[in-house]
Order: structure tokens, then C-alpha cells, then sequence
């Protein structure tokens, strides 16, 4: 009967050291294992509370960003039906500020922001943090070419990161989560738009008057016999 229980001991032993060695073998538990031996459990749990925090913070910004890029994209597309009032502003050569809508012009903007959002829910905390910053950065150029046709009351356009995203350390991780769903569906209805619009001619600048050419030439003449 003891032989019994002990060759049934020595088969249990075998097998949690067969399952500690497989943890091991894995990267992510072998790296959280020396993390654990340097520093404690409890700081373990502290800092990954503390990147929760943030990739969470991260996620809610990009997700709200995305919405008001979907927005000004929208009030881009609605100006198709308004090209009588812009077409001759736009044609214009003197009216620079005034350019074509170009609705797509968001898309690059958006497709960072969904990369950094698939990032941050897969425990990149580091990587995530960086493709937001870059996504700022689009995103600020594309409203710098966004034309004065485009109504952009009540649109906070100005924007920096959270204060969280200067304390992310470029290899600090995270726990995994899902991407949120409004985040991935206001990218995917940005990056689907396609529209253009028909660039207006440039309006050619009228040739002065004959006569202006000659009165430009007696005036030339008089200053050059004063001495």
C-alpha cells in the first residue's frame, strides 16, 4: 500500500515539475518570474496596476479622437453638396486658405490610432503609447491642410496627450484586454471613405490694360531724366 502511495507521490512530484518547467519555457512567465525574484510580487502587481491605469487612459483618448476625426470627416463629405458656394473661392489662385474638402485625408491619421489601440490591448503598453504620440502628429497635419470651407466649431482640434503618456517607459507592458468596439468601428468608417472631390480650374489672372503698360513706361522715362 506505501509502495502504492509513494510510486503515486513520486508521479504527482513528476508532473508539477514537468509543468513548472513548461511555465518557464514560455517567455512572458520566465521574464515575469525574474521580474518577481528582483522585485516582489507586490511591486509586480503595483506596477501592472499601474500600466492597467494607463493603457485604459490611452484607450478612452484614442476612442474619443477617433470621434472627432469621424466628425470633421463627415462635415468634409457633407460640402460635396455645397460646391456652388466654395467652387469659385477654391478656383480662387489669391485665396489660398481656401483648398478643396478632401475627406480623405484622415484615413493615416486613423489607421495609427487603430494600430495603437491593437497594441495597447494586447499588454504593449510602451509601443501603444509611441503610435499614439505619432497619430497626434497626423493627426495635427491633416486639420493644418484641412480647407476654411469646413466649419470647425465646437471641434477641439488642439489636443496633446494624457499626462500619463510621458511617464510610459518604451518597453513597459501591460495586461491584455479587448480592443474597444466603438474604437475599431469609428477607424474602419474612416479608413473606408474614398470620396474626392473635382478640383476647380485655377482662375487665370486677367492681362492689365494696354494702357497701363504705357503709362508704366512714361513714369520710367521721367525718373531716369531726374539728376
Amino acid at each position: 500500500m506505501r509502495d502504492a502511495q509513494s510510486q503515486k507521490g513520486k508521479k504527482i512530484s513528476k508532473h508539477g515539475a514537468d509543468s513548472a518547467a513548461k511555465s518557464i519555457d514560455d517567455p512572458r512567465t520566465s521574464k515575469l518570474l525574474k521580474m518577481g525574484k528582483a522585485v516582489g510580487n507586490t511591486e509586480i502587481q503595483q506596477r501592472l496596476a499601474q500600466g492597467n491605469s494607463s493603457r485604459d487612459e490611452l484607450l478612452l483618448f484614442l476612442t474619443q479622437r477617433l470621434g472627432t476625426l469621424r466628425e470633421v470627416q463627415m462635415r468634409e463629405m457633407a460640402e460635396s453638396g455645397n460646391q456652388r458656394d466654395w467652387w469659385k473661392d477654391v478656383s480662387d489662385s489669391h485665396k489660398e486658405g481656401v483648398t478643396k474638402p478632401d475627406p480623405t485625408r484622415w484615413s493615416e491619421a486613423a489607421s495609427t490610432y487603430e494600430e495603437a489601440a491593437y497594441q495597447l490591448a494586447r499588454g504593449a503598453l510602451g509601443r501603444g503609447s509611441q503610435l499614439v504620440n505619432r497619430a497626434l502628429e497626423l493627426e495635427r497635419r491633416a486639420f493644418d491642410s484641412l480647407s476654411s470651407v469646413v466649419d470647425l466649431k465646437d471641434v477641439e482640434n488642439e489636443v496633446e496627450g494624457p499626462d500619463c503618456i510621458d511617464d510610459i517607459l518604451p518597453n513597459q507592458g501591460s495586461s491584455a484586454c479587448e480592443v474597444p468596439a466603438e474604437a475599431q468601428r469609428l477607424a474602419d468608417e474612416i479608413i473606408r471613405v474614398t470620396e474626392t472631390f473635382v478640383t476647380p480650374p485655377n482662375k487665370a489672372r486677367s492681362r492689365d490694360p494696354w494702357w497701363t503698360e504705357e503709362e508704366e513706361e512714361e513714369e520710367e522715362g521721367g525718373n531716369g531724366g531726374v539728376g
